[in-house]
């Protein structure tokens, strides 16, 4: 499908990699090396863009050159959707990755923000991998380093709620898995920031809602 469109539309620049499958986590990361943008957008493969969103994300970063920008996300199910990520945040004020984590409604999905790859790079965040739910590790790592942080009021992303899909099996397995997954994160999470800083103190309380969910996934 990708080779089709590339052949049709040679003005765009399309790169394709290519690699063993390796979860999610594997496949970002690969992204995140091979990229060649200054900002990256983590987009999964069955869900779409908001029609003609893109130009509006691209005018706010030449105009503001933030770390990261955040937006909307649209969840559509077999016979109903909902809004989310649109209710307290920083709208069209720049703040910084303390402030963001200890005054507003922080994302728990990567697909819902456009971060700085360079910002990524030099400061090694990448996805933990073998683990579900990576983006509660990875976007609490990630806010540490943004000194610049915006959002704008606008659904831009529309994920699919599909049953069957990875995030959505319920099952024995599944529940083991997902509690080992939250045990790694607790634990990258508690290795990754000086426990006397005040991130670290305000990281805790999200560690805690961690905790939580391993033990609910137990029972």
């Amino acid at each position: 499908i990708v080779d089709d469109i590339i052949l049709k539309n040679k003005k765009i620049n399309i790169k394709i990699i290519s690699k063993n499958n390796g979860g999610l986590s594997s496949a970002r990361n690969l992204g995140i090396d091979n990229a060649d943008g200054k900002y990256l957008w983590f987009f999964d493969s069955d869900d779409i863009m908001e029609d003609n969103c893109l130009h509006k994300i691209l005018s706010k970063l030449k105009t503001t050159d933030i770390d990261l920008l955040s937006f909307g996300i649209r969840d559509i199910y077999t016979n109903s959707e909902s809004l989310g990520n649109l209710k307290n945040k920083p709208t069209n004020i720049v703040v910084d990755g303390l402030t963001y984590i200890s005054e507003y409604e922080i994302e728990h999905s990567a697909c819902v923000f456009i971060v700085r790859k360079k910002l990524l790079t030099e400061n090694e965040i990448y996805f933990l991998e073998g683990v579900l739910s990576e983006d509660f590790d990875f976007v609490l790592r990630l806010y540490y380093y943004c000194y610049k942080i915006m959002h704008i009021n606008l659904v831009c992303y529309n994920y699919y709620v599909r049953e069957g899909s990875l995030s959505r099996r319920r099952n024995d397995k599944y529940y083991i898995f997902h509690h080992e997954s939250m045990l790694k994160i607790v634990y990258n999470l508690n290795n990754s920031f000086d426990k006397k800083s005040c991130y670290y103190k305000m990281v805790e309380n999200y560690i805690t809602r961690i905790k939580v969910i391993a033990l609910i996934n137990l029972l």
